[in-house]
């Protein structure tokens, strides 16, 4: 689940997409979190709330957030994602587990 942050909360496709989903869609479902940031700033209330609506809708999120801001765009573009790229292998390393044991 991926959402820009907006004004330090998560952008209206986020809500939309819970209203839309019915209560027990998402239920037991493991959930990678991302944000695309318009700061530097590693908005942990963010995290907090999206982590809060994924676990009303039953969804199990992942420890790791993935967040991306404006300093990660060019670096990343050059190659050298660093920072973000740890991230993300992380947070799908602990998706891909999750989801492993989920099936058995």
């Amino acid at each position: 689940m991926a959402t820009p942050v907006l004004g330090a909360s998560p952008g209206e496709g986020f809500d939309s997409f819970f209203a839309v989903l019915g209560d027990k869609v998402l239920s037991g479902m493991p959930v990678l979190l991302a944000l695309d940031s318009g700061s530097d700033r590693q908005p942990s209330d963010l995290a907090q709330v999206m982590r809060t609506r994924l676990t009303g809708v039953h969804a199990e999120p992942g420890l790791t957030v993935v967040v991306a801001g404006p300093a990660d765009w060019p670096s990343t573009v050059g190659g050298d994602a660093g920072r973000l790229r740890a991230g993300i292998d992380r947070a799908a390393v602990e998706l891909a587990t999750a989801m492993r044991s989920r099936r058995r």
